[in-house]
């Protein structure tokens, strides 16, 4: 495998923030972009000469820390509504069988396959309560 470098960005290197915690979780080596990938980032408000943002998040990318806990968990993040998606910085790491004997079929699995849950802030209040803050693995 190679990459194509970039002419002006060379390897065009960004750093990988995990889907999950939120953390860095490594470094993404875009070299030379292509036509639809550049296209994406100058939608998003990135550069218009084809250098990588600084940083990106890959939907599904997690870190080491966020892989070992997938194991045994799943992340609920509070976020601000169903139609709105911007995290509070409330979440919590609860463990599958807890999901499992919680939640009914079909959104069990679903969940559980992702690994992760959005909850509004109203439904994370009933499940974690209005005062919680953020729940420790």
């Amino acid at each position: 495998m190679s990459i194509r470098l970039d002419p002006k960005h060379g390897v065009n290197p960004s750093v990988q923030v995990c889907f999950f915690c939120g953390e860095d979780a490594g470094v993404v080596l875009f070299g030379a972009l292509h036509r639809e990938t550049r296209r994406a980032f100058q939608e998003q408000g990135f550069s218009e000469d084809g250098e990588a943002p600084r940083s990106v998040v890959i939907p599904g990318g997690a870190c080491t820390k966020c892989e070992e806990l997938l194991q045994e968990r799943v992340l609920f993040v509070e976020v601000e509504s169903e139609e709105k998606t911007t995290r509070t910085g409330r979440c919590a790491w609860v463990r599958r069988t807890v999901v499992e004997d919680m939640i009914t079929e079909p959104m069990a699995s679903t969940i559980l396959e992702g690994g992760m849950c959005y909850l509004d802030v109203n439904t994370w209040s009933q499940l974690f309560g209005a005062e919680t803050a953020t729940v420790p693995a």
